[in-house]
């Protein structure tokens, strides 16, 4: 049987977004669970770092958002097949992390 995915965030693209791209990309359906502001404080405290994203696998709970998006590209095998395609992907990953603060100081900077 097929794990039961659900993944957890905010209602943004952000950290969780790289996963969701990967899940859609390998066409693995997955709960995509979008906490509203209002519900953090409650969930929060049963984090395993006090942080979102989290994925659950068939219950067992990951966090730490690259960490996520490696994990759900080796499981749908988009992660490569050798070493240097493994790194290929990686390297997207990566990126984007690198990508994301940027893109949120230009979300949040003021006029």
């Amino acid at each position: 049987m097929a794990p039961k995915y659900k993944l957890t965030y905010f209602n943004v693209r952000a950290r969780a977004e790289p996963t969701r791209l990967i899940f859609a990309a390998a066409g693995v359906e997955f709960e995509d669970v979008r906490v509203a502001g209002a519900d953090w404080q409650a969930l929060k405290p049963k984090t395993p770092m006090g942080q979102v994203p989290i994925l659950e696998v068939d219950g067992v709970m990951l966090c730490q958002g690259v960490s996520i998006a490696r994990f759900a590209a080796k499981e749908t095998g988009l992660a490569g097949k050798t070493n240097l395609k493994q790194a290929q992907a990686d390297m997207f990953v990566d990126e984007i992390s690198e990508l994301l603060p940027k893109l949120a100081g230009v979300h949040f900077a003021s006029d």
